[in-house]
């Protein structure tokens, strides 16, 4: 298959600073189709060369790969259902406005809650050890912004809640709860939280750094970007998951293998991976998947050609995954385009064109 097209534009995009460096894999089916890496993990000469065994934050990628997993494996284990609400998940005082909102309403985003907050400034001021109460507590006061079940709002803090509700259910934090369900099932061994309170991590030397934050200490490497996750000792349910290409890969093909009952490492059931990627709605304020997002109708990120009946995420670390069941392709895109800042938006209008050459040169037809 003829992929050198594609590592053209890798290495392009590198060398014009769209992102010190990157990986780029596509699977057609199970198979591994193109595996590139491009740069370096920083810019200069002298900077190590990105390869495949590279760590990225993976940033919002985390919704996906380990909140929403771990969801799906509480729900096979009927621990919770798609309709259980807060005041049956969360065993702590619920305003009476928040009482009925359920589980479904955080993985769609139709919550009604804002977008963000930068609790990270309140959470800093408090032992860590009452931070993740603390911060269900701040979200659970939020007024709305619509009312639950109306209007798609695309919100970190659905997330951040919805991994403190996991934990509580299964007592553990959020990392390890990941590699107990997700990494160890996979033997994933380079993807996974970095808990900022947590001795005897891996070394940040094959970690592609990101910010340079002052305030912070300067670039950060191995400690997750996002701030609020960063106040929550790196494990959050929205933020706070580091990976390598290969190893989102074994993620994906896993959740693939169930959704078309394909023999595999199945960590979900194939009747829960199909209610969570077919998931549609009549309003056409409410977009997404349960969980996962779907590419926009217009100007999407995953390009002009993935299906609307794909799913996916974007990281705002510059990562993303695609997966296009019609097709049976997935396209993994890893990359550090914040450092040394999150200024460079360069990312957004390389995505698309990067997905569109993907899925011509994997899918081999002639689109225009």
């Amino acid at each position: 298959m003829k992929i050198r097209r594609l590592e053209e534009e890798m290495n392009q995009a590198a060398a014009r600073g769209v992102f010190p460096g990157a990986v780029l894999l596509a699977a057609k089916g199970e198979r591994i189709a193109a595996n590139i890496t491009a740069g370096r993990l920083e810019y200069g000469d002298q900077a190590s060369s990105v390869h495949w065994e590279t760590i990225y934050d993976l940033a919002s990628l985390t919704k996906i790969l380990s909140t929403t997993i771990l969801t799906m494996i509480f729900l096979d284990q009927g621990r919770f259902d798609l309709q259980s609400p807060l005041k049956r998940l969360w065993p702590f005082f619920v305003p009476d406005d928040k009482k009925e909102l359920t589980l479904f309403h955080l993985l769609s985003h139709t919550s009604g809650l804002p977008a963000w907050r930068p609790y990270f400034e309140t959470l800093e001021q408090v032992p860590s050890e009452e931070r993740r109460k603390q911060a269900a507590e701040l979200i659970l006061e939020e007024p709305f912004e619509a009312e639950p079940g109306t209007r798609s709002i695309y919100s970190d803090l659905n997330f951040i809640l919805l991994g403190l509700i996991l934990e509580e259910i299964g007592h553990a934090r959020l990392d390890r709860l990941f590699d107990e369900h997700i990494a160890r099932p996979l033997t994933l061994r380079q993807t996974g939280y970095r808990p900022l309170d947590q001795t005897g991590l891996s070394s940040t030397e094959e970690i592609a750094p990101t910010e340079d934050c002052p305030d912070r200490g300067g670039v950060l490497k191995g400690a997750v970007h996002d701030k609020n996750a960063y106040a929550l000792s790196g494990a959050a349910g929205h933020a706070g998951l580091f990976g390598t290409a290969g190893e989102v890969w074994r993620i994906m093909a896993s959740l693939r293998a169930s959704f078309r009952n394909d023999p595999g490492n199945h960590l979900v059931s194939t009747q829960t991976v199909k209610t969570f990627w077919k998931w549609t709605n009549d309003n056409p304020h409410i977009t997404g998947a349960l969980g996962f997002d779907r590419p926009a109708e217009t100007d999407s990120a995953a390009g002009r050609y993935f299906s609307r009946a794909s799913v996916g995420h974007l990281g705002f670390t510059g990562t993303s995954v695609w997966y296009d069941p019609d097709m049976d392709l997935t396209v993994i895109l890893l990359t550090n385009r914040v450092h040394p800042s999150s200024a460079n938006e360069a990312i957004k209008e390389f995505r698309p064109s990067i997905h569109d050459l993907a899925f011509k040169t994997i899918i081999g037809k002639n689109f225009k």
